[in-house]
């Protein structure tokens, strides 16, 4: 009897031990993605001024076989080891909420794009510094902010392929490389590129509502692009349950849906942000009202806000 109770207990403890190992403790955040922030207050170049271009018709001169030297662009390289590095710069001219953002892994630069002509000049000393040459453009939609300066920069550096919204055709006759709908992915150097939204026929009254909503990612850790997207384009990804998912961070810039904040209260519940980086410009008169009344609500939810006119750069790494 003695013998039998004592087998017993011994395999009940075995059994609790190997239950013990097989349940892992839970992964931190940092242990996913290796998060990470880093403002920058001084560039690496000081060199507002753009170089006179030499190429015919403002266009690069890709040399006998333009075909191949395009092509060149595009062979960018990775290694398993390399981050994910985001970086927002400070491009926003007074009222007007400029934006650039390079998406980087290994030698492949994205940069996503609507610089004023204001600031063209400082933007292509970001460029310089940061940059050899530009495997792909994102245009956010066909906001006229987004064209003040795109050709300027296809003359000035060697670009691959532009990439714009579908329905940019709704609005303009420019021609683009790669056309995004709702639910296409790419797969670049390692991450994901994915769009959430893209804008429906209803809201095409307002291009901001047609902008491009993106969610770029690497292993567990995510960031959404809100880009250009106005009200109405807020409340739709709000209500579209198939894009609910915990993200860590989220961009946003200065336009109308500020006008709505609780919009935002419903956007913080269903994606769970930590991060939100503002770019744009710091033109007081939204600060005085509507982004002072984000700010509060982020504050509330325990979102770190980084301002991107305040830092010159702001980076974010995923490891």
């Amino acid at each position: 009897m003695y013998l039998a109770v004592l087998a017993i207990i011994i395999l009940l403890a075995g059994c609790l031990d190997n239950q013990s190992n097989n349940q892992k403790p839970p992964v931190s955040n940092d242990q996913q993605g290796g998060i990470e922030i880093i403002r920058e207050t001084e560039r690496m170049d000081t060199n507002y001024a753009p170089t006179t271009n030499t190429s015919n018709n403002s266009v690069i001169d890709w040399g006998d076989v333009p075909e191949q030297k395009q092509r060149d662009v595009e062979n960018y390289t990775f290694m398993p080891y390399d981050p994910l590095i985001i970086t927002f710069f400070n491009v926003g001219f007074g009222e007007k909420q400029g934006r650039m953002v390079l998406i980087r892994r290994g030698t492949l630069d994205v940069y996503i794009w609507g610089v004023p002509e204001e600031t063209y000049a400082k933007a292509y000393s970001f460029i310089k510094s940061y940059s050899d040459d530009i495997e792909y453009v994102i245009i956010p939609s066909a906001r006229d902010l987004n064209f003040e300066t795109y050709y300027r920069l296809k003359s000035d550096f060697q670009v691959g392929k532009t990439i714009a919204p579908e329905n940019i055709r709704l609005y303009r006759n420019d021609t683009f490389d790669i056309y995004l709908k709702q639910g296409d992915i790419l797969e670049l150097a390692g991450f994901k590129i994915e769009v959430l939204q893209a804008g429906k026929d209803y809201l095409k009254s307002n291009p901001g509502d047609m902008s491009l909503v993106l969610k770029v990612s690497m292993n567990n850790t995510c960031m959404i692009f809100l880009l250009d997207i106005e009200t109405g384009g807020l409340q739709r990804l709000n209500s579209d349950n198939v894009y609910r998912f915990r993200c860590d961070y989220f961009s946003w810039n200065a336009y109308g849906v500020y006008f709505l904040p609780d919009l935002y209260l419903n956007f913080f519940n269903y994606f769970g942000p930590k991060h939100m980086i503002a770019d744009g410009s710091a033109f007081g008169l939204y600060d005085r009202g509507t982004r002072l009344g984000l700010y509060q609500r982020a504050s509330a939810y325990n979102i770190s806000v980084a301002r991107v006119w305040e830092n010159e750069t702001v980076t974010i790494i995923f490891k």
